[in-house]
């Protein structure tokens, strides 16, 4: 389970160790060749400790506590004058778990795809709903085009070399169609390269870009004011160009989402709903913001500690790319687990509200939302024709899975 790269280095040796056990920690006796003193180094905060160690015959051997995941950085040798004696063991005399519902806040706006369409071109029949890159490559098969689903030269490149084809075919359309049980006071509607299409929602014409979601190319182009409860229409009318390139489009804005018949997601099977204020312990999907892309501050009050106790917040069940601790305008930044910080030393007498940043990913709103997890990620995981496609949303868990857990510690 353990990965290890000793360096030699001016005044004595680097040793890094690495576990790649990602879920059960490790207690790791080591015997180095090298010298003392021994300090481990925190890559994270930049504090050096000594660690106990015994020095025989050229070796050092010492033990280490690996997390999760963990790694560890040492050095072996070398004159660390900042290093500082290990700290001394702390007692549990308090345990608390909170359960919620926590109060939340959203760092962005929620977000919904929109990636089954109809499509037609000229004055020809609607075709049957599919995914927006199916439409584009039956669409780009009608004039003979390769799809855009491989290996085949980017955009950027023709445009390069000048190979480019930019003669215009025929008029299209594409027709996007999606529910509200509740309006949305702010909603747009994120495209790329708006300036393609004339835009139209429920017959409405929409052009206006207010900015972009997640990149630059992306736009944003409010729509709110011409929604309705029940079905809305999105239809985009173009002339096809075949360095054109048909992509999904997203609803970005202040709502939740919810399906309609208590089934998993699935397009054509959800609803904008109101947006959550509250979330109880599980994943955010279910809780209307089945595909949020940003991060949720979930809100706890803590009261303060009296001195020589230590107070450590921990989560022992989360998913997540990273969390953020933040305490009365301090932040405890903890990109891998543990997902744990002592807070103690940002604490104020009395109550003191902690914010607890948990930051998804953005899978579940980017893609690939219809083929399975699979160790690696490239054009054909999108691809209407994957071997494992299937319509309903795979989707990845995010959020507080598990209580939050209060250590009261003295020592």
């Amino acid at each position: 389970d353990i990965w290890a790269m000793l360096r030699e280095v001016e005044g004595g040796r680097l040793l890094f160790v690495q576990s790649h056990n990602r879920k059960a920690g490790r207690r790791v006796e080591l015997r180095v060749e090298g010298g003392g003193p021994v300090v481990l180094w925190d890559a994270v905060t930049g504090e050096r400790t000594r660690v106990p160690a015994t020095v025989l015959d050229g070796h050092a051997a010492f033990s280490l506590d690996l997390d999760p995941s963990g790694s560890a950085l040492v050095s072996l040798g070398m004159d660390v004058a900042e290093a500082k004696d290990p700290p001394g063991r702390m007692s549990l005399i308090a345990r608390r778990e909170v359960r919620g519902p926590f109060d939340v806040v959203l760092t962005e706006p929620n977000t919904l795809p929109l990636d089954m369409c109809r499509f037609r071109v000229a004055d020809g029949e609607w075709s049957e709903t599919v995914p927006t890159l199916k439409a584009d490559q039956q669409i780009r098969a009608r004039y003979g085009l390769g799809t855009r689903l491989g290996n085949e030269h980017q955009p950027w490149y023709l445009y390069a070399m000048g190979t480019v084809d930019t003669a215009p075919r025929e008029p299209c359309q594409l027709e996007y169609r999606f529910h509200a049980s509740e309006v949305p006071s702010r909603c747009g509607l994120a495209i790329e390269r708006p300036e393609d299409y004339e835009i139209r929602v429920n017959g409405t014409v929409v052009s206006e870009v207010e900015g972009h979601f997640v990149d630059d190319d992306i736009r944003t182009i409010d729509i709110a004011a011409a929604l309705r409860e029940g079905d809305n229409q999105v239809l985009l009318s173009f002339v096809y160009r075949p360095d054109m390139e048909l992509e999904d489009l997203y609803l970005v804005g202040r709502f939740g989402v919810a399906t309609v018949d208590g089934s998993r997601p699935r397009p054509g099977g959800v609803t904008l709903v109101a947006p959550p204020t509250q979330l109880a312990l599980g994943s955010w999907v279910g809780q209307g913001l089945d595909f949020y892309g940003g991060s949720v501050r979930y809100r706890l009050q803590v009261g303060s500690v009296i001195e020589g106790q230590r107070l450590r917040v921990s989560l022992p069940g989360v998913e997540c790319t990273a969390v953020v601790f933040h305490v009365n305008g301090e932040e405890f930044v903890r990109p891998w687990a543990p997902f744990a910080a002592d807070i103690t030393d940002a604490l104020s007498s009395g109550s003191n509200d902690v914010t607890i940043e948990v930051i998804g990913g953005r899978k579940n709103i980017l893609g690939p939302l219809h083929s399975p997890w699979e160790q690696g990620t490239g054009p054909d995981s999108f691809s209407p024709d994957h071997p494992r496609w299937t319509d309903e949303y795979q989707l990845t868990d995010h959020g507080l899975m598990s209580p939050v857990v209060l250590e009261l510690l003295e020592g």
